[in-house]
């Protein structure tokens, strides 16, 4: 498995966003 930043920054970037799509998805069950 490559350990490069480049090979980090779009998995993290990927795992932020989609953090941020199931709190929009939870608020929206909310609601």
């Amino acid at each position: 498995m490559p350990t490069t930043d480049n090979a980090d920054e779009p998995a993290t970037g990927y795992l932020q966003r989609k953090s941020d799509i199931s709190r929009c998805a939870e608020q929206f069950k909310l609601n």
